[in-house]
């Protein structure tokens, strides 16, 4: 736990007060904006003005404690741009390098839709974030390593998404990243596109009354998924039919 070894060290926390600093626990409001406040330097004030409306004893959301961590570290969301929140590394994924972005529910290589009156789109986890979390955020925030470009290997995907699941783009990212870059390559150059969402395999999962959670089809080139790991087991079989 390097964050927690620099936060403790740095002085910004003493954990319990008995060299604890339970880090699967979840992050209260008042922790969130002393420890953010006492890393970065900005005012508890400035802080508190961001959040006026919730209960200072109650523990903070993933997505407004990122907001307060924006807020502190000055970290100015680009308008137009997506965001996207690696749970697993800490990293936030920025993807306007891959020219992709949320339009009208999809999200498509090659398509970049800039609009320069349109609000960041960031939408983190609204569930409790953890001590950890919290720390590694703030370590990463500190040391200038937040927000990063998505690798360059999803360049090699023609990526749609369905409302509502860019928040799961990290973790199928995550699972498209064990397949081989070769594999990738060819996939884009034969014109295959992912679809990750379930308005069509809610669809067919009616018709056929199963619970559908990927298919590939060679009438269209497109591998459909829900599940972010299912992606890879469709892979498999357009590896294996193509």
């Amino acid at each position: 736990y390097e964050a927690i070894q620099w936060l403790y060290q740095s002085g910004y926390t003493s954990g319990d007060g008995q060299g604890h600093f339970m880090p699967d626990s979840a992050l209260t409001l008042r922790d969130s904006l002393y420890l953010l406040s006492a890393a970065s330097g900005i005012s508890l004030s400035e802080l508190e003005a961001e959040v006026p409306q919730l209960e200072k004893s109650s523990p903070i959301s993933t997505n407004d404690f990122y907001a307060l961590l924006f807020q502190a570290y000055d970290v100015v969301p680009n308008i137009g741009e997506t965001y996207i929140l690696d749970s697993v590394s800490g990293y936030i994924f920025t993807l306007t390098e891959l020219g992709t972005t949320a339009e009208d529910g999809q999200a498509v290589r090659g398509e970049y839709y800039m609009d320069s009156t349109a609000n960041p789109t960031y939408t983190f986890p609204e569930t409790p974030i953890t001590r950890a979390d919290a720390a590694t955020a703030i370590y990463m925030a500190a040391s200038g390593q937040l927000v990063q470009q998505a690798p360059e290997v999803y360049q090699y995907m023609n990526l749609h998404l369905d409302a509502g699941y860019g928040a799961g783009l990290a973790d199928l990212f995550r699972y498209v990243d064990m397949i081989p870059d070769p594999i990738l390559k060819q996939f884009d150059a034969d014109g295959w596109v992912i679809v990750y969402g379930d308005v069509f395999l809610n669809e067919m999962s009616q018709a056929r009354l199963a619970d559908i959670r990927g298919l590939h089809t060679m009438a269209t080139n497109t591998i459909y998924t829900k599940l972010p790991d299912v992606v890879c087991h469709e892979m498999g079989h357009w590896i294996y039919y193509v």
